[in-house]
């Protein structure tokens, strides 16, 4: 995840985009930048100027947790899948889960956004 993230973030440093993926890390993007933390997806991606869902207010379904690792779940922090935007303006986005567990992943992440 540590080299993908910054394949992302390199790749991404010239123009806007929207993404989305399975991070496996619940570390917030405005983590205090511990030495593991830096290694983490977020804090990368953050420091590239991408935004993460999962850091947005009024996001719909933001309490439910995300495969173990949303909001009100424990460890509580950022969803495990999320998505991330950049050089767009967020309109608004929504957890929707497709099942009643906090077990599974099995739900849509959506995200608005506006050039």
């Amino acid at each position: 995840r540590l080299l993908e993230s910054g394949q992302w973030a390199d790749w991404t440093l010239a123009g806007p985009g929207v993404w989305g993926a399975d991070l496996n890390s619940t570390t917030p993007s405005s983590a205090k930048a511990t030495t593991r933390e830096r290694q983490k997806p977020r804090p990368i991606l953050k420091g590239a100027g991408w935004k993460m869902l999962s850091d947005q207010t009024g996001v719909s379904n933001r309490e439910y947790a995300s495969h173990h690792g949303g909001k009100g779940s424990t460890p509580e922090g950022p969803w495990i899948d999320d998505m991330g935007f950049k050089g767009v303006t967020y309109v608004d986005g929504a957890l929707i889960r497709t099942d009643g567990t906090d077990a599974s992943d099995h739900h849509f992440l959506t995200v608005t956004v506006r050039l």
